[in-house]
């Protein structure tokens, strides 16, 4: 079995409802999609992130797989790998090309096995593992209700743990926020939070302390 062809798309979608963090607020959410197909007929997805104009390169790195058996996974990713950090291959999106394409490998891989790619990866450890929601961006205008809803349909869903967004609003009415969530989710659910970047240190540690009693599991990227 060999890799026959490789096609890049861009694919980007308007939102109904705008929402937004600590940088900016976004009415589009878009992905780049790469479809990997055997001479066997088999088909393999992978997608990553990027603007249109990083399709170019990321189809680019992405065709020096063309021909490769798909299932020799890490010797393709070392090619590529190679190629964008060693070799003559200057492309915007390198790195997103050889992450979407490891994914779609594994993907055909799968398939063409009858594997999980548990079970590719050297076996399944766990039968389950604990997830949590990403969500509660500041929506309608940084309403409160709406957050608040959100938190508790996530509970109702069985999340045990839920990230929420903070940055875009004074320290006082982010903490407030904060408080909220957690009384709206309970004790027991585990409760993040992200900046974005998008405080100084001094800063980051006045609000860490602001909020300290809510029993927060961690602050990601305060600075």
């Amino acid at each position: 079995m060999r890799i026959e062809r490789i096609e890049v798309r861009f694919v980007e979608a308007e939102l109904d409802k705008p929402f937004g963090w600590s940088q900016r607020w976004t009415d589009v959410r878009s992905v780049i999609v790469l479809k990997v197909t055997t001479d066997d007929g088999i088909v393999g997805w992978g997608e990553t992130y990027g603007s249109q104009d990083s399709v170019p390169g990321i189809a680019t790195v992405a065709q020096i797989a063309v021909g490769e058996d798909p299932s020799h996974i890490g010797k393709i990713w070392h090619k590529l790998h190679r190629a964008v950090y060693q070799s003559h291959v200057f492309a915007k999106g390198g790195a997103n090309a050889i992450s979407a394409l490891d994914t779609a490998l594994y993907d055909i891989t799968g398939k063409s096995s009858g594997k999980s790619a548990a079970e590719l990866l050297g076996g399944r450890i766990h039968d389950s593992i604990p997830v949590y929601a990403t969500g509660l961006y500041y929506v309608d205008n940084y309403a409160l209700a709406p957050l608040l809803e959100e938190a508790s349909g996530y509970v109702e869903q069985g999340f045990s743990g839920m990230k929420m967004k903070v940055g875009a609003m004074s320290l006082a009415e982010d903490a407030e926020r904060i408080k909220k969530t957690r009384e709206a989710i309970g004790g027991d659910v585990r409760l993040m939070f992200d900046a974005n970047e998008s405080y100084d240190p001094s800063t980051a540690l006045t609000f860490a302390n602001m909020v300290a009693d809510h029993d927060l599991t961690w602050f990601e990227e305060p600075c």
